[in-house]
């Protein structure tokens, strides 16, 4: 059975019909509590079973509200957490919308609606990008019969017929019942005298009065303030109030609103509802399916979920149980019997425990720990053998590398002539004892040595070769290549004595002295500490200062795009759910951050990683931050432009209207 209900103030009109939408029948009833709705929609549903309908399970409700209607709206949202097994809302649309969708409007366009199905005037502005409710007090028909009962009642009293409270009383209903013009009577008597005054009002003196506070409209629909709705499709009035020609006059001719405005046509509420449900009913088996879709995804996502916390246990479990390799065979006998009775594929659990166990195997292999790499120096060495040791130079504690040893040179005879200093010299005097020539001449002004006698040798100066910085970080780290030089060096290599291809970003020893650049760096670090996992601290070392992390294995959205052919792509739906989830991840990484950078293709890294179902999915990583300082909305602007340039403006801007980037 299909039940709409439309509330009003102090009424509920319901219609139910087949699931066809063929109306059955309708019931109305006062409410004024929950308690009283129940009672009215449970009278319903007893005579939609009187008519042949069935009411077992849930009943789709299109629950018509009125304009602004905040009691009203309580009220229903009351009804429907207390029957949750019993009431299900699927149509909520206010009077304005189910006009508009009953009768095939275009629902893109403004609208103007006036509406009087209320004690009070409301003007309902629906607008594409938001609609206003205003209300206008002095604007409604309790207002325009007060004002009808007073001019009557100063008829009578300029006629010399003077009314009491009572017989004004007794006018006023005769108001509230007559929707027109005609004759308005009150009697007056007293225990000898009964005198009876009639009073006639013309149609158009019955509208003037009745819409007397017509003129409210001009602050609301004036010309020049409709100038600022250029869509505006239609002005509609809903309601008796509004049909009568003294009203329409003044909408038409002085608000000059003669061809746009419209009246609804709709001159009850039931008939409004009837109308609404027309269109409501005819969707909602489209609905029904939609929500046991959702019902379906829903299970599925807790199915998911709760699977994904059985396979995390039971990889916490083999990761802290399997530590001996020798046991394969045995680890992989009794986590298989486990992941059948968890429903997980064997081949999967196979996977994990060789891979733990690999990586034990591995580290006993290589006699390595799983400690953050340290610059070591003493296994920096200069392959050139020294003869004679020298004098180490002194190397600051502050290094965390050990102290490095200069190569030792060979002693060189240096001739009597005066050595010039070097820096750094390493000075060595020694004596020797020689025996002048016999036969070498005596040289003018100086007398020949005695022979025997002792002479000074010439001063022997050693220097140490330079050893540059680069030639350091090779004797510690391998660089297969630099990534990046927009702010530091990034480079991409092996420390020697570790496992695993790293990230290290470096700053030479020179530039760790200038203070600006040096707070480049530290700030460079934060960001990309709270970015990726397991960044290092900043180390000092003979080269320079350096930190790094993890490589991530992956391809940069050019060539991932190219590769799978989204360039001008422009039907989405047509595209993988890999290929939709790429960008929406893109998006999410780029939220993620609360910096901006200035991003390049190259800068986003797409990865590949193998899931629990053994299938391919993807992620998505930035990367090569850099140190100079951009909003986030000048990166999110640059962000839209490369997209664009790399997927295709046609192809780009098609997937930004359907998921509203």
């Amino acid at each position: 059975m299909l039940l709409t209900v439309a509330l009003t103030g102090g009424e509920v009109h319901c219609i139910y019909a087949d699931a066809s939408g063929r109306k059955k029948g309708s019931h109305s009833q006062s409410y004024s509590s929950i308690g009283d709705l129940t009672t009215c929609l449970d009278e319903t549903i007893r005579k939609a079973k009187g008519a042949g309908l069935s009411a077992q399970g849930l009943i789709p409700v299109g629950v018509l509200m009125p304009l602004n209607e905040s009691e009203g709206e309580s009220l229903i949202e009351g009804f429907v957490s207390s029957n949750k097994n019993k009431i299900r809302v699927v149509f909520r649309d206010g009077f304005a919308e189910a006009y508009l969708r009953g009768n095939g409007k275009d629902m893109d366009s403004d609208y103007i609606f006036l509406s009087s199905m209320r004690g009070t005037t409301e003007l309902y502005t629906r607008k594409k990008g938001g609609n206003t409710y205003t209300s206008i007090p002095d604007l409604n028909v309790e207002t325009g019969r007060k004002k009808l009962t007073d001019h009557l009642v100063a008829g009578f009293a300029k006629a010399g017929f003077m009314l009491g409270s009572d017989e004004e009383r007794t006018l006023a209903n005769q108001v509230a019942t007559k929707n027109g013009a005609g004759e308005f009577k009150v009697t007056k008597k007293t225990d000898e005298v009964e005198i009876q005054a009639t009073m006639k009002v013309s149609q158009a003196d019955y509208e003037n009065l009745i819409t007397d506070k017509k003129t409210l409209l001009n602050q609301h629909l004036h010309p020049k303030i409709l100038q600022s709705s250029p869509n505006l499709k239609e002005v509609i009035l809903l309601g008796n109030y509004f049909n009568n020609k003294s009203f329409q006059n003044y909408l038409t001719t002085d608000l000059q609103l003669g061809n746009k405005m419209s009246t609804a046509g709709i001159t009850s509420v039931s008939n409004l509802v009837e109308k609404a449900s027309a269109t409501s009913f005819s969707g909602i088996g489209e609905f029904l399916k939609a929500e046991e879709k959702e019902r379906q995804r829903v299970e599925a996502l807790k199915a998911r979920k709760q699977a994904k916390q059985a396979r995390e246990s039971l990889i916490a479990e083999i990761k802290a149980n399997c530590t001996q390799p020798e046991k394969m065979e045995e680890y992989k006998e009794l986590y298989g019997r486990k992941a059948d009775s968890l429903g997980i594929p064997r081949e999967v659990v196979m996977w994990n425990i060789e891979e733990v166990l690999d990586e034990i195997q591995l580290e006993r292999e290589l006699g390595v720990s799983n400690e953050i790499p340290m610059v070591n120096a003493s296994k920096i060495t200069i392959s050139e053998p020294l003869k004679t040791p020298a004098p180490k130079p002194e190397v600051k504690e502050s290094y965390s590398a050990p102290k490095q040893e200069p190569p030792k040179p060979k002693p060189v005879e240096i001739p009597k002539a005066k050595a010039q200093p070097q820096t750094p010299p390493v000075k060595k005097e020694s004596v020797v004892k020689s025996k002048a020539p016999q036969n070498k001449p005596v040289e003018s002004g100086k007398p020949n040595p005695k022979p025997g006698a002792s002479v000074a040798a010439p001063k022997v100066i050693e220097v140490a070769p330079k050893v540059s910085g680069e030639d350091l970080l090779n004797q510690v780290f391998k660089t297969e290549r630099t990534l990046d030089k927009r702010s530091f060096q990034l480079r991409r290599g092996k420390f020697l004595n570790q496992p695993g291809v790293k990230l290290m970003r470096l700053i030479t020893e020179r530039d760790a002295k200038n203070s600006i650049k040096m707070d480049s760096f530290k700030k460079l670090h934060a960001k990309e500490s709270g970015y990726y996992e397991k960044v290092s601290p900043i180390h000092n070392s003979p080269f320079g200062k350096y930190y790094f992390w993890d490589a991530l294995e992956g391809e940069d959205i050019d060539s991932y795009v190219k590769k799978n052919g989204l360039k001008n792509r422009a039907e989405i739906d047509k595209w993988s759910g890999n290929d939709q989830k790429l960008i929406l991840k893109i998006w999410k990484e780029v939220d993620s951050l609360d910096f901006g950078f200035d991003i390049r293709p190259s800068d986003i890294l797409v990865l590949s990683k193998l899931t629990w179902s053994l299938k391919r999915d993807i992620d998505v990583k930035l990367v090569n931050f850099t140190d100079k300082e951009i909003s986030k909305k000048a990166m999110e602007d640059k962000m839209h432009r490369l997209l664009g340039e790399v997927l295709g403006k046609k192809t780009y801007g098609n997937f930004k209207r359907k998921y509203t980037v």
